[in-house]
């Protein structure tokens, strides 16, 4: 069984990178919402939509991967970590202890992600990863970053690298955009879900999880337990 958890507003309450960038930009002068907006702008309509994508963590761009480093450290500590479902974590160490493969997919930038897997033990991460130079950021990804169908293509390279199938796949996600991922597992459950995800999940039959309620990290390892027993037809 391989299971597949979205970070943003699924295992963190909001994004990692809104987070980080209003950390930025109340810590680092040089980052600024109009900066970014007119950089991502300039280098990023003239051929849409390949480097509109590829200029994602414009913000970035001309930080050293030590100031990096150091000021997402910092953001963790004081923003992000007490940030974290109870259930959603919960459920990942309850899996952990099973032996059970977990695999972080986010289109959050490497680096960022990167703390959240080490935070929960989780080894497989599959994220953006931003172009450096010089030790510099500059501002660009090294692909289009997995969002949507994206989301469901990485994945699947992942799968095929790593010699499994998209059989006994579990998928959580809290946002429409998560719906292709969640169509393509064997069982799909919607963590948190926004309103348009939610009516899907009730259309769909998929059960949906408020990771902050009483037992949710127990009904969610029993609801990904279940993928043990593919569903007829799978």
């Amino acid at each position: 069984m391989v299971v597949l958890w979205d970070i943003d507003g699924t295992l963190v309450r909001s994004s990692l990178e809104r987070y980080f960038f209003a950390y930025l930009r109340q810590h680092h002068p040089s980052v600024s919402a109009l900066s970014t907006i007119l950089h991502v702008l300039h280098n990023g309509l003239a051929s849409w939509p390949p480097v509109w994508y590829k200029m994602k963590v414009a913000y970035l761009r001309g930080l050293t991967v030590d100031e990096v480093d150091d000021y997402f450290a910092r953001c963790w500590s004081e923003r992000i970590e007490n940030n974290l479902f109870p259930g959603c974590t919960g459920a990942v160490q309850q899996l952990r202890d099973r032996h059970i493969r977990q695999v972080l997919l986010t289109g959050g930038p490497r680096p960022l992600a990167k703390r959240v897997a080490q935070h929960l033990g989780v080894d497989d991460l599959i994220a953006s990863d931003p172009v450096i130079t010089n030790s510099c950021y500059t501002g660009a990804v090294t692909e289009p970053h997995p969002r949507g169908k994206r989301k469901v293509a990485f994945a699947d390279r992942w799968l095929r690298q790593n010699k499994l199938g998209w059989n006994q796949t579990v998928a959580l996600g809290n946002h429409l955009d998560d719906r292709y991922l969640l169509e393509r597992a064997t069982i799909a459950v919607a963590v948190n879900p926004d309103n348009q995800l939610r009516q899907l999940a009730d259309r769909k039959g998929w059960p949906c999880i408020d990771p902050g309620s009483t037992n949710s990290a127990d009904n969610l390892v029993r609801l990904i337990l279940s993928a043990e027993t593919p569903k007829t037809g799978t």
